[in-house]
Order: C-alpha cells, then structure tokens, then sequence
C-alpha cells in the first residue's frame, strides 16, 4: 500500500488555549504543526478520532492541577495510519493504525506503539477510534473484579461507551452466565443485541430492589452507593466514576495496546463490536457539536470526529477505501488542523479549531499516527473544565488511526499500520496533545492492531471505555450503570470473563440496548432502585453481597465498601480483547449522534456534556469573634450569614456565596482548593509573624521527639471530629525542653541562640538517621526508625537543610496508607513536608540563601500529586530553594515548622475567595491546624477549644456541640470550611458570598483549590508573624523528640490535635468559627468575633450570614479514610471530579 514520502510541518487541528465549554474556547486551527515524535513513537495519519466525557472535561478545567497548560489539542481515542516511525518503534510499519498535550483531534498525532494496536480488519477507523478508551476501560475493570465464567453482572449504564463494552467482553470474552444491564427505556433494545440477558429500564425500575443480586456490578455511572446493593455477599462492584462506597472499588486505567491485542480476535469475530452514537460521525469541521452533544450525556455509545471530508466520504464509502485513503498521503505535514483550548471553561467557550497545530514531535517510543477516528470521554470536558487543571494544548484520549512515523525505539507497530488506543497512559498525568487534530503521537506501549472487523469510528471508541471495566473487572468479581462505560463492562463480564448474571442500569428507553449487549437483567433506573433488589451479586455497590465488591470509576464519594481506581492506560488491554472485538462478541456502542465531523467537535462535547450520551462520545488571640462550640450549636443554624464560609473540614452556603473547603465531600457552591507548596506565601506572611499578628498554634502533646514518630502519627490518625491544633511537631535532635537528657550541651546552646550558625556543621555526613517506610500501611506497623540512610544528594536548584524541627500532617499518615499510590513516587520513602531548619549546602543554581541562613517551608511543591520521595522526617532533607523562606526571627524552630503547609492553605484559600477587609467570615474548624490561621472571624470549635478561638481573635466562637452554624442569624461573606462541611455551609453565607473548602465533595457555590507550595506567600506573611499578628498554635502535646515519631503520628491521626488569618492580614469584619465546646475559647484567643459549638448548633441555621464560608474539617472518622477521598474527587460544574485526593 503506498504511503506518503513526506510528511508536513503543520496541519489542521482543534486547540483551545483557554479553559471553558468547548463553544467558546475550541478552536480549528489550520496550521498546528505536526508533532515531532519520539524514539519510541510513531507518527499517525489520523483518520478518525473519538470523544470522551473526559474530553470536555478536561476543556472545561477540571483537571488543572494536573493538567499541561494550553494551547491544548484535545482528543485520546485514535484511528489511523502510521505514517512514521521512531527509531525505537519494532511493533508497527508504516502503515494503517488506530492511533497528551497534542491528541487526536487533528490531522496527525504521535502516539507511543506501546499505546497502539493494530486495527482489525473488519473494523473502519471509525469503529476503530470509538473503542480505545471505552474498551480498555471496560476490559480493566472487569479483570479487576476477577471476574470469571459462570459469573452473573449487573452493568449500571449499559447504553454508554464502557458500559456498552462491558456487557459484551461479560457475555462474549469473560463467559458471563447472566448480564443484566440498565439504560433507558429506548435503550433497552441495544442492551438485548450487546447480550444483556436483562435488559433494566432504570426511568421505571430501581435495579437495587431486583430479587436477584450479582456476583460483579459494574458501575459506569457513578452510583456506587446503589449499586453495593444489588452485589452478591462476597461479590465485587467495581466503578468508574465519582465516590466509592464500600466494597466498591475504582481504579485508574493505564492505557497500553496490550488490552486491544488480547480483544482483537473477538472484535475480528465480531464478538465484541464498537457501538457508535446515531449522530456520529461528527465532520472534523463539527468537533464543536460533538462536543455540545457529549456534554448532555445523552449519547449512545461513542461520539466520533473525522478530520476531513474526505474521510467522511470515504468512510460512507466503506472501510477498505478509507484505508487506502488514510495510507495514500503524499506527505506528513509540519502543522494540522486540531482542537485547542488555552483557557478552561466550558467546551463551547473554550475550544477551538486550529488550522495550523505543529504536527507533534514523536519521541522514540512513539509513533505518529494520522488520525481517522478520535472518541470523546467525560474526562475530556472534565479536564477541560480544569478539574486536573494546568490547561492543555489537545484534547481527547480515545484514537483510531495510521501510524505514520515511528520512533526510533517502537518496535511494535510498523508506518501504514492502523491502529487504535487511549492515548493518555497515566490518569494523573494528562496528554497535552490529544486525539482531536489530524495526526497526534502515541508511546506504542498504549496501542493495540485495529481489529479488522471494526471501522476506525468504532475502534475510537473503544479504548478508554473498554478497558476501564476491563481493569475494574479483574479488580473485583455484577451490577453496572450502563451508560457511557457501562456499556463495554456488561459485554467485557458476560462474554470475556464469563459472568454467569449480569444486570445493569439505564434510563427506560435504554433497556432493549443493555439486553443487546448481554446483560442478563436490564433494571430502569427511573422507575426502580437496584439497590433494593431481593438479589445481590458479586461485584456492584448497595447491591452487593456481603464480602462482595464494588468498584467504581466516577469520581466522589466512595461509600466502603467500594473502591475507586485509576486507569493506566497500556494497550495490553486492548490486545487482550482483539479476539472478542473480531469475533463481534464485544461490539463497540456508539450514540446514535455519533461520528460526528471534525469541525463539529464543540457539538460533540456540548452534547457529552449533557451526560445523555450512550455508549461514548497564639496570646493577643488568634482573632474569632465569635468561637461556636460544634458540640452544642449548629453553625448551620446561626442567624447570621456570612461572605465567606472556610471550611477546614466540609459543608455550605447560600446561593452566590462563597464556599471553600479542604476536606470532603463537597457540596455545591462549595470549592476545594489544592496546595501547591511555594515560599512566596511564607514570604507574604513573615511581617506578621515576625509582629505576632500571625502565631503557631502548637497541639499541646507536641513536640514530639525524633524517636517517638510513631506515637505522633498514632496521635494524628487517631479519630476526626475533633480537629488538629496546628502541626504535630517531631525533632530530630530531641529539644531540651522536651527531653533535656537526651540533649548535648552544644545543642542546648543552639535552641537557645538559634540564630547563630556556627551551631550547625557545613560539612553533612553522608548518613543520617531517618524515619522511613517500605510498604504501605499503619504507621505502626510499616514506619521504621534507620540510622544509616544516605543523605540527599542536592541538584541544581535546591539546598541542604539541617532537621531542627518537622510537622506532621494528616496528608503524611494518608500518604503512608497508600491512599495516594496513584501518583506517588515509589517506595521506600522517608515521609513529611513541614519543616524548619538551617541551610547547610547549597545547589550550583540556588542564590536566594547563604549557608546557615534558618529557613522554613513545605517542600512538597505539587500537593498530592508528585509526592518528595525524601521528606523532612531525617535529620537532613533538599529542597528546592523556591519552596522555602527566612524563618521569622521571633518564632522558634518549633513554631516554624508548624506553619507552612497550613498556612499557605489557609492564605491560598482566602485569597481565591477574594476575601477583602470589611467582610464577615466563617471558619468551620476554627481550632485545626489550617483554619486557626483564619481569624480574625466567626468560628466554630467544640467547647474546650472556644477560648483558644476567642484569643486568635474570633468575634464569635461557635460551639458545634452545642448549635448549628447554618442556624446562626448572622450570614457571612465569606465561609472558610476547613472540615469538609459545604454542604452546611452554603447555608450560612450571604448571597454573592463565597465558601471555600480544602475538603471535599464540593457544594455549589462552594469551590475547593489546590495548594501549590512555593516560598512565596511565606514571604509575604513574615512581617505578620513578627509583629505577633499571625502566631503558630502548637498543640500542648508537642514538640516530640525525633525518636517518638510513631507516637506523633498516633496522636495526630487522633484528629484531637488543636492547631492562623483572616482577621489580622485580610481585615475581616467579623470572623465566626465552629469549634467542639472545649475548643470555644481556643476560637476567641485567635481573633474569632463569633465562637459556634458545633455540638450544639448547626451554623446553616445562624441567622448571621457569612461573605465567605471556610470549611477545613473532615465529616469522615480516620477508619472512612477512603471513603472520605472518594468523595472528595467531585466536580462543582458537573457533581463529580476526575481528581486526585486532596491532603
């Protein structure tokens, strides 16, 4: 077959350079250049390209903080044909394939082979690009269940892009002996002809009251807490979407070819088949209507995307003349026709179409693949969103195409073969160049052979969809929510792993295609609750047996037993699967509006978007004015409203107020926010600590000695309605006021003259003793006390610090139970971020500090995402000098190292929020160690603690054991939630207030945000913090001698620690906190004007209303750690976030 001899430089694209809906910020762009691929990628002449949720998604910003940053061109699922090569590439030619910043939606992309599969034969690049992400999704999940023959299923949305996969891998790959699958009423037919045996029309039948329960549910739709319900005792449920309730489990695809291989034949054999939405495929001109339409969710199967007219004539002509086309290019350009976004936002206001997108650059793993069919997901406009947020250049995961080019390295995958994957091979880590242009680029690893039966449009839309319920599968042992992914899951548990039931949930015009595609039971969730259903099976959520499973794949709570899991996308899924794909026993599920052309992608994601889619497509007082003892008032019941509710644990506020939070859930019109660590807070913030306006609040356990770690992380995990005040602080060289014995004289004259250097030798070992752990766990049992660990080696950019003093925070003991395996750095790991200390070596490139300079900070700058391998638990920990600030001349080390990460939460919080001097705020969780750097405010705390609010200079201190915030008359600005509590305290802001929350799940107004740590706003608060106005609160149990480290971390896992600045730095005018009683006086001593026990009163009742609502608590005990994370992962705009846990 002949192929191009040249390649472009540019080509046609879709880019957004901006976040917002696809309408708005998607851009066709004639002149993108073609990307540059790497060693071991291939170069793809795109001929088709799928759409995902995940597409529009990700245009809207949800993903930003894990996001590149625009011009992004959307688009992951791919059909095509390479075009070239990488000089690692062994697995494809140059010839057809199926085929990041740079994704599919344009006229050539680069793909890794390792992603790429060849497309089968029977397949057009259309059907080709609608299975990728679909199909390895679904194939994923279901693995993860362990789902076997004889096995029955449950799929929850089985008219969607997985859902419609899993009933066909179920009944066709897996040998389910029963799928039942939901969908709606006109649905109910394409379930029946996937090979549900019970098709559920979910708009008259609640699936959970079936008589009959499963052994697997797959939930597609994000219903985990139903769905345990209808799963056999010892069953597994498996999600992929938002919370997880236990036994549910999620998992996060990795996405390589090797699921496309293994499904090649049944996809040859016509076993397993794409299932394309009515209305595709979508000329490439239209990618804006694609989008438009993914966005309603009312899509069948996939969405596809054709970036020519020429492809879309050719593949009404037939899949044999649209492969000869795609392989017919005279040459790869330098630039191509792709969708864009720089900004997020919604798809309609962001994306847009490029003509001229550098074609990418393949990398030697990688190939080039020239788009044919590219498949949108509900990640895309997630993202787009900026959920992950850091924008992107293109969009778009899901990719059928023609490897083009290939990398040196791709051994795989040859120029001309067609190809098709998930182009984005970790969760965490979008692609900034995505399945939406012309060509984009692939590692191999994540591609898979095109099944030939298949067309790329139906390829596309399969990857991410099929192998999500694939890995969830063989997670877990079914009941699935049909829609979107649900789909692949009731094909993947009835026909490759054998269920023995599937039942699954749609609307009631849905419930024929759940049967369609094997489910053995199709419950309609519109007139019945699966959870209620007489039987339970193996794997769901609800309806699920006991010692069952439940796995889901939406992002929110996740109710135990549930779990949640990250895809990593690999085509080994995809590989898996070829056989059931060509032997039409799974079938691709594409929405009746799907392919749509290239230059309706906003379209295709404004229609993704409406989630109709089936198949894819310290002394002076820390300032509270009012100190609220949780244990006896409702914050929620307080008269008054406020501008702002903080809630450093999570609940709340009145329609245009604002709400932010660090903990979950998240209640609409709350926000969280994640940290990303900088000195530059620390910076801002020095002048008021070095004045005393701003103090350390230290828990009164602490601090800790090095030694007696693990007696601090047992105190930190312990429990979760009392809330730490401030950092448990571990030494590692014991202090003297702690333990004198243990002291040498030469130290104890250092803790007496900190300043003076000479204190500290410049010259580090190359050990030292540290803390570490080599498995995850309880810290009891895995954190280990080393005296030989090597020192950091410092690069360019960072410094040596010598150890004087570290904090712990709950984020460390999370992290050491695993909850963050996802994107952390691999193990062994010496654990903590908080630190204070002196400066002993210096990197080539550091000018900001000299040797013996005394510094503070947090030196994890990325919140949870790329977590420090070595943290400050040693007694020398690097760092980069960015992260880090001057230590305030009139705080110790001890009070330093409380301050950072909860400080810089705290300011970060208040500062997107808009918080300005004049207006009210509310603290939920004024006496934790974020949210005491609040006042001056209303707060609440229990009752113990309202004294501590009144003396950092809470106006009121709200006891919450004893009332309501959201009963308080008085309504607030602004609600601070530092507890997790939104959803209470929307109901105590002021209208057009904020809330503001650092927990999750996220109440509209409310809104959460990630911390990003950097030495900055340290800076800016150091005139606060020596003027006295800003002080550490230490909890009395602190500081702890290095060696008592566990019993630091017991104690702080105890959430009974008692931790900073609304009230002195940004001039609030009333400051109301929630406290527990004996916290109350703890909330006046901080500034707070109202202290609120929350024991006692529901803030949502004050009559005060707030400008701004703070919430900074959890509502989770440490036990529903999972739980909590689960839900935190939801999205303000759509009620549910693709995200990463938030510390």
């Amino acid at each position: 077959m002949a192929l191009s001899d040249s390649i472009p430089s540019v080509n046609k694209a879709w880019v957004y350079s901006e976040y917002g809906q696809s309408a708005d910020v998607l851009k066709f762009d004639p002149n993108v250049a073609v990307p540059e691929i790497k060693e071991d990628q291939v170069l793809i002449k795109v001929v088709a390209a799928s759409l995902n949720p995940i597409d529009f998604k990700r245009m809207l910003g949800y993903f930003k903080e894990i996001d590149s940053p625009p011009p992004t061109v959307p688009g992951y699922d791919v059909a095509g044909v390479v075009v070239k090569v990488g000089s690692q590439v062994t697995k494809f030619k140059n010839a057809l394939v199926n085929p990041k910043k740079f994704g599919s939606l344009a006229e050539y992309t680069a793909s890794e082979e390792r992603v790429l599969a060849l497309k089968p034969q029977n397949l057009s690049f259309v059907e080709a690009a609608s299975l990728p992400l679909a199909l390895e999704t679904a194939y994923e999940g279901l693995e993860r269940t362990e789902f076997s023959a004889g096995k029955s299923i449950l799929v929850l949305g089985g008219a969607g892009g997985v859902g419609t996969h899993v009933i066909q891998l179920a009944k066709h790959v897996f040998g389910a002996s029963k799928v039942a699958a939901t969908a709606s009423t006109k649905k109910l037919d394409l379930l029946r002809s996937l090979g549900a045996d019970l098709a559920i029309d979910y708009t008259k039948d609640n699936f959970e009251d079936l008589p009959e329960k499963f052994d697997v549910v797959y939930d597609a739709v994000g219903q985990s807490d139903r769905a345990v319900k209808a799963v056999k005792e010892n069953g597994k449920v498996v999600t992929i979407f938002g919370s997880v309730t236990p036994p549910a489990l999620t998992f996060v695809l990795t996405s390589t070819g090797t699921i496309l291989e293994k499904l090649k034949p049944y996809l040859e054999s016509g076993k397993v088949k794409p299932v394309l939405d009515p209305t595709s495929p979508y000329p490439f001109s239209k990618t804006i209507e694609a989008f438009a339409y993914l966005e309603t969710s009312r899509a069948t199967g996939r969405s596809l995307c054709i970036p020519s007219l020429k492809m879309i004539e050719i593949v009404q002509a037939g899949n044999q003349s649209l492969s000869m086309a795609a392989a017919s290019t005279d040459s790869i350009p330098s630039v191509n026709k792709a969708w864009v976004y720089s900004e997020y936002g919604k798809s309609a206001d962001v994306l847009k179409l490029d003509p001229n997108v550098p074609v990418p650059e393949i990398k030697e793993d990688q190939v080039l693949i020239k788009v044919v069919a590219a498949a949108l997901n509900p990640i895309d406009y997630k993202r787009m969103l900026g959920i992950l947020r850091r924008p992107t250049l293109l969009y778009l995961y899901d990719v059928a195409g023609v490897v083009v080019k290939v990398g040196s390295q791709v051994t795989k995958f040859k120029v001309g073969d067609e190809v098709y994957g998930d182009l984005n091979e970790k969760a965490a880590q979008p692609k900034k160049f995505g399945s939406l242009a012309e060509y984009t680029a692939a590692e191999e690893r994540v591609l898979a052979l095109k099944p030939k039966n298949l067309s790329f449009v139906e390829a596309a839309s399969l990857p991410w969809l099929l192998r999500l319920p694939m890995k969830g599968l063989n997670e877990l042992n079914f009941l699935l929510e049909a829609l979107g992914g649900g789909t692949h899951v009731i094909q993947l548990a009835k026909h490759v792993f054998g269920a023995s039931k599937v039942a699954a949930t749609a609307s009631t015009r849905k419930l024929e295609l759940l049967r369609s595609l094997g489910a053995d039971l199709a419950v309609d969730y519109t007139k019945e609750k699966f959870e209620e259903l007489p039987e339970k099976f193996d794997v769901a959520v609800k309806a699920v047996k006991e010692g069952g499973k439940v796995v889901t794949i939406v992002s929110g709570p996740a109710a135990p037993p549930a779990v949640h899991f990250v895809l990593t996308s690999t085509g080994t899924v995809l590989e898996k699967l070829k056989p059931y794909l060509e032997g039409g026993k799974v079938k691709p599920v594409l929405d009746p509006t799907s392919p749509y052309p290239f230059s309706k992608t906003v379209e295709a994601f404004a229609y993704l978007e409406t989630s109709r889619a089936t198949g894819k497509c310290c002394n002076m007082g820390l300032g509270a004015d009012l100190a609220i003892d949780y244990t006896k008032d409702n914050f929620k019941d307080l008269p008054e409203k406020f501008d702002v509710v903080y809630d450093a644990g999570s609940e709340g506020s009145e329609k245009g107020g604002k709400v932010v939070t660090v903990a979950g859930p998240i209640t609409p019109p709350a926000f969280i926010v994640m940290l990303t660590s900088s000195g530059s807070i620390l910076e801002k913030l020095n002048p008021y600590m070095e004045s005393g306006k701003v103090k350390a609040v230290i828990d009164p356990t602490g601090p800790y000695p090095f030694s007696k770690n693990l007696e601090a992380f047992a105190y930190l995990q312990a429990s979760s309605r009392s809330y730490r005040k401030g950092g448990c602080v571990s030494h590692p060289i014991p202090m003297r006021y702690r333990v004198k014995s243990l002291a040498s004289e030469h130290f104890l004259s250092c803790t007496s003259n900190m300043a003076d250097a000479s204190c500290v030798s410049t010259t580090p070992p190359s050990v030292n003793k540290a803390w570490i752990y080599r498995e995850h766990g309880e810290t009891a049992h895995v954190l280990k006390f080393e005296t030989n660990v090597a020192v950091p080696q410092i690069k360019e950019d960072q410094v040596l610090i010598k150890v004087v003093a570290a904090a712990l925070n709950p984020i460390d003991a999370k992290r050491i139970l695993g909850l963050f395996r996802a994107t952390d750095t691999a193990l062994p790991t010496v654990p903590g971020f908080d630190v204070a200390g002196v400066v002993v070596k210096l990197g080539s490139k550091a000018s900001k500090f000299n040797i013996g300079d005394e510094v503070y900070g947090d030196i994890n700058e990325e919140g949870s995402i790329n977590l420090k391998k070595f943290g400050t638990l040693a007694e020398y920990t690097a760092a980069e000098e960015r992260l880090l600030a001057l230590k305030p001349t009139n705080l110790s080390f001890v009070e330093a190292a409380s301050l950072p990460m909860a400080m810089e939460t705290a300011y970060e919080g208040l500062e997107r929020v808009g918080l300005s001097a004049g207006q009210s705020i509310l603290v939920l969780g004024g006496a934790g160690g974020w949210a005491h750097m609040l006042f001056r405010v209303a707060a609440t705390a229990s009752t113990k603690k309202l004294d501590l609010l009144r003396s950092l200079g809470a106006d009121l201190a709200i006891d919450y054991t004893e009332e309501s915030v959201e009963d308080l008359p008085e309504k607030f600005d602004v609600v601070f939630d530092a507890v997790g509590q939104s959803d209470k305290a929307v109901q105590a802001v002021k209208e057009e207030g904020r809330v503001v929350t650092i927990f999750g799940p996220i109440t509209p107004p409310a809104f959460m945000f990630v911390l990003t740590s950097t030495g900055s706003n340290l800076e800016k608060l150091k005139p606060y913090l020596e003027s006295g106005k800003v002080k550490p609160v230490l909890d009395p149990t602190g500081p702890y001698p290095f060696s008592k480290t566990l019993e630091a971390f017991a104690h702080l896992q105890t959430s009974r620690a008692a931790g900073k600045l609304a009230k002195h730095v940004f001039g609030a005018s009333r400051v109301a906190a929630t406290a527990s009683t004996k916290k109350l006086d703890l909330l006046r001593s901080l500034g707070a004007d109202l202290a609120i026990d929350y024991t006692k009163q529901n803030v949502e009742d004050l009559p005060e209303k707030f400008d701004v609502v703070y919430d900074a608590v959890g509502p989770y005990p440490f036990s529903k750690t999972i739980d909590a994370f689960a839900y935190l992962q939801t999205s303000r705009a759509t009620g549910k976030l693709l995200y990463w846990p938030i510390q």
